[in-house]
């Protein structure tokens, strides 16, 4: 928590429950000391400030090229640091605790991605449910939107299919990989 700026450390106080708050104060120390080491300066000195739609970005002039993005869920958090704008994100694939994800995907994912995931049932369309999310999502971050633009707007089936390694989304390509952390 020391890393942390006077208003990390109120937010990371505010949640609910104590396990929640440590892990967002542990995410963003870590995150101030990859970028830190990134731009050659004390992570407890680092300006972060939302950019447009809420995205984290170092404060000018200090981090003007470097962009990133954080990720995390449950115990795990993942970062992506590069000189273009970048998202990712991270979902956990908890067979016990799947939600009704064949009512949820027509409120947001693409017809395409919809079509592939009629074709599955059970734990495999759970599986493609989440893998369509989480790519989705951090297309979504990158392009600084979350979910404030509609993700039916563009389709990520074809990445996950192997067909490509790019989507379109507002105008721009932005490519894309998938990877799994170790257990």
């Amino acid at each position: 928590r020391a890393l942390l700026s006077p208003l990390e450390r109120s937010r990371a106080e505010r949640y609910r429950f104590a396990v929640h708050g440590s892990r967002f104060a542990v995410g963003r120390a870590r995150l101030r000391e990859i970028l830190g080491a990134y731009v050659d300066h004390d992570p407890a000195s680092l300006e972060l400030v939302d950019g447009p739609n809420g995205k984290p970005e170092l404060a000018k002039p200090t981090g003007s090229r470097l962009r990133f993005n954080l990720a995390h869920c449950e115990g795990l958090a993942v970062c992506a640091v590069s000189f273009r704008e970048v998202g990712i994100d991270l979902e956990l694939v908890d067979r016990e605790r799947r939600p009704r994800w064949a009512a949820i995907a027509p409120r947001f994912f693409h017809e395409d991605e919809r079509r592939a995931l009629a074709r599955l049932s059970g734990d495999a369309g759970w599986v493609e449910f989440l893998r369509i999310w989480t790519l989705k999502e951090a297309c979504l971050k990158a392009a600084g939107f979350g979910l404030v633009a509609d993700p039916r707007s563009f389709s990520v089936a074809h990445v996950l299919s192997g067909d490509a390694d790019s989507t379109t989304l507002a105008g721009r390509e932005w490519r894309c990989a998938e990877f799994r952390p170790a257990a």
